[in-house]
């Protein structure tokens, strides 16, 4: 007899169940921010809205810059205190800190999340940017998707200057689901 194994997870999604989404800081999608101590931190987030329940499959993200190095900060050097990442209940408290208590100051740390999923793009030597682009796949790393429910979110602290840098951008997929 055979045996069917039921995930709970329906086959397909109709265009109102999915998200694609950027992280923002209010308004704003672009991560080049100065996120300095002088300046203060400023949190890129992603917040379930109310009455929802999601489903997170994935964190993308690009970085495009005149370079891309493993061991800097796009073309700017190391970070001094990083991009923070958590994921976080309505109340502001911390559920989930992949990373603990470090935090992304070089390109390669982005292998920490997301594995072998970093890859740099050259552009034309002196014409273009060099883009570093990071896939996330939560399924990879927790075994499955993030469930968060109304309120919580998911946050990118940044936490020094990225002014210099010609763009920064993360964006979530994943679907709602009905509780």
């Amino acid at each position: 007899m055979a045996r069917s194994l039921h995930t709970g997870f329906a086959g397909e999604r109709i265009p109102e169940e999915c998200i694609m989404e950027f992280l923002t800081d209010g308004s704003v999608i672009d991560m080049s921010v100065d996120g300095s101590a002088s300046a203060g931190a400023i949190d890129f987030r992603y917040t379930v809205p109310a009455g929802k329940v999601c489903l997170l499959e994935r964190l993308t993200m690009t970085l495009q810059d005149a370079s891309q190095s493993i061991d800097e900060f796009t073309g700017i050097g190391a970070l001094s205190n990083g991009i923070a990442v958590g994921f976080y209940d309505s109340s502001d408290n911390l559920i989930l800190a992949p990373l603990g208590d470090e935090t992304i100051k070089i390109g390669g740390d982005f292998a920490l999340l997301a594995g072998v999923d970093v890859e740099t793009v050259g552009g034309a030597p002196g014409a273009t940017d060099d883009i570093l682009m990071i896939r996330w796949t939560f399924r990879r790393s927790f075994g499955g998707p993030i469930k968060l429910s109304a309120g919580r979110y998911l946050q990118l602290k940044v936490q020094d200057n990225l002014g210099a840098i010609t763009s920064i951008k993360a964006h979530v997929q994943g679907s709602f689901i009905t509780n």
